[in-house]
């Protein structure tokens, strides 16, 4: 009981190596950062050292961190958007020869 109450408000630190490994998985899969496969579980278990209930909980951690940055973000894909719109519009335009020329390129970014 007295180890207990000595250890209990102690944190339990993810080594930076460990933290590498899962950003490096959270970053290759940045699309859809929810780790499904049974199999990928293991290998980031042995690869890290940790439980799978701590990369659960990291990952858990890091989607709920990356959505704040994605409302702050928002305006990119607003602007992806329309980029593509843009490049569609001048490709049906130009549909018979889609290799713009040096000064339609420099149009394109004038708008």
């Amino acid at each position: 009981l007295d180890w207990r109450k000595k250890h209990a408000h102690r944190k339990h630190f993810i080594s930076k190596q460990s933290k590498e490994i899962l950003q490096a998985w959270f970053d290759e899969n940045y699309e859809h950062p929810y780790l499904d496969d049974e199999v990928e579980m293991q290998r980031l278990m042995d690869e890290s050292g940790l439980t799978k209930k701590r990369i659960l909980n990291w990952f858990r951690k890091r989607r709920e961190t990356d959505l704040d940055w994605r409302k702050k973000h928002a305006h990119r894909k607003h602007h992806f958007k329309q980029n593509k719109e843009i490049l569609q519009a001048w490709f049906d335009e130009n549909y018979e020869d889609p290799y713009p020329s040096n000064d339609a390129m420099e149009m394109q970014r004038l708008m």
